[in-house]
């Protein structure tokens, strides 16, 4: 699977069920995809309807609509593009910092003897 950076609007209408669905990948956006075995598309994996769909970009149109923004790496793993990456504050780092500068400020209290 190869990352690309989208250069221009592109869209495709998909009907389920009766009802239409407009997928479309807009300017700048990053997608991941993967050229079909045949070569002749690029395959991106979406969910419409709460369904997994493939959406399929030409391969002839792949030079002028998107462009290849990170390569894989010399042994063929992924360079760890990464999307919707959500850090918490929650860390071990930072419990154990909020645990030892509580016992820091109960040490100080103790010493300097307002609490007994």
């Amino acid at each position: 699977m190869k990352t690309y950076s989208v250069k221009k609007r592109f869209g495709k209408k998909y009907t389920i069920n009766g009802v239409d669905y407009f997928y479309e990948v807009q300017p700048n956006q990053v997608i991941k995809g993967t050229p079909t075995a045949d070569g002749t598309m690029v395959r991106m994996s979406i969910r419409l309807a709460n369904r997994p769909y493939g959406f399929f970009i030409p391969i002839k149109a792949l030079n002028e609509i998107i462009t290849e923004s990170a390569q894989s790496s010399i042994d063929g793993t992924d360079t760890g593009v990464s999307e919707n990456t959500k850090t918490s504050i929650f860390t071990t780092r930072n419990i154990v910092m909020g645990v030892v500068g509580i016992a820091l400020v109960y040490g100080l209290l103790k010493v300097t003897k307002v609490i007994k």
